[in-house]
């Protein structure tokens, strides 16, 4: 299975995230904010990123952007996980390089395929360099 980094200020997201992912077989590592993210995901080189987007010291769009321009981090795919409605930060979001965007509350089964989609599409871009079909 995947290895996940979430990435939360609330302790309570993140328990509730762990406890889903950990029930479908993966493994995961939790941060705090954006710039434990980026620390955490140059050193454990997750599968997937589940990060909320209004955080403490550095927000998620901003560790987004750090996390695309790394080498090391640049391929991994990131879903925002957040209670951001507003339709200028998703797209603000997708734009610096977000996979996908959930909103909370979330649903289980709304997170697990959400990840599927994000691992496949690693899969797709990993194996055809070009990016094309």
């Amino acid at each position: 299975m995947a290895n996940i980094l979430i990435v939360d200020d609330s302790p309570e997201v993140r328990v509730a995230l762990t406890a889903t992912l950990e029930d479908a077989g993966h493994t995961v590592t939790e941060a705090t904010d954006g710039r434990d993210a980026i620390e955490q995901a140059g050193t454990l080189q997750p599968d997937a990123i589940f990060m909320d987007i209004n955080m403490p010291d550095m927000d998620g769009i901003s560790a987004l952007r750090a996390l695309r321009s790394s080498s090391l981090t640049r391929d991994v795919p990131v879903v925002m996980l957040t209670a951001v409605t507003d339709l200028g930060k998703v797209q603000t979001a997708i734009a610096a390089g977000a996979q996908d965007y959930i909103l909370k509350p979330w649903g289980a089964d709304a997170v697990i395929q959400r990840l599927w989609n994000a691992l496949e599409s690693r899969r797709f871009t990993a194996g055809n360099s070009t990016g094309r079909v």
